[in-house]
């Protein structure tokens, strides 16, 4: 009996693997968020914005989107953003821009970050950030060309 189980269970176990592997699309990066999902590790995007300044956000005024949990330090920010949360959302979702146009996924740190064109661009550390912005007209075409491959890989020849 307990043979018979276990060649069932197995079978399951098989079958429900394989329906997955078959329909699994491929992953798409989430975006810059902490083990707690929680996007910008807790700033406040808005803040970037209205004091030009990264600012730890509250959980006092929390609102979930796009799967993640972001943080802002006033009700005010929190309607802010709702109102056009794309403005507000870091460009490359919140990676290295830098390494974003070098191909790589790095993740951004909010405490080095700049505005450009009206959207925040987060970095490694400052020597990512400086470089950015010394070349930031060679880098900011390849980021956008890596960042659309990146959200939509080429479909594999099967």
């Amino acid at each position: 009996m307990k043979v018979n189980n276990l060649v069932k269970f197995s079978a399951a176990v098989i079958m429900a693997f394989s329906m997955f592997a078959c329909s699994a699309a491929p992953m798409k990066p989430k975006g810059v968020v902490n083990i707690k999902n929680v996007a910008l590790f807790g700033y406040d995007s808005v803040e970037y914005f209205v004091l030009q300044k990264e600012t730890k956000g509250s959980g006092m005024h929390t609102l979930e989107y796009d799967g993640a949990t972001w943080l802002f330090a006033s009700r005010e920010n929190k309607e802010t953003f709702e109102a056009n949360p794309e403005k507000y959302i870091p460009a490359f979702g919140g990676y290295d821009a830098l390494e974003v146009a070098e191909g790589n996924l790095v993740e951004g740190d909010p405490k080095y970050w700049r505005i450009h064109n009206r959207k925040i661009y987060l970095f490694e550390d400052e020597d990512n950030l400086e470089e950015w912005f010394r070349e930031f007209g060679t880098y900011l075409p390849a980021g956008e060309k890596e960042w659309a491959l990146i959200q939509n890989p080429p479909k594999e020849e099967e």
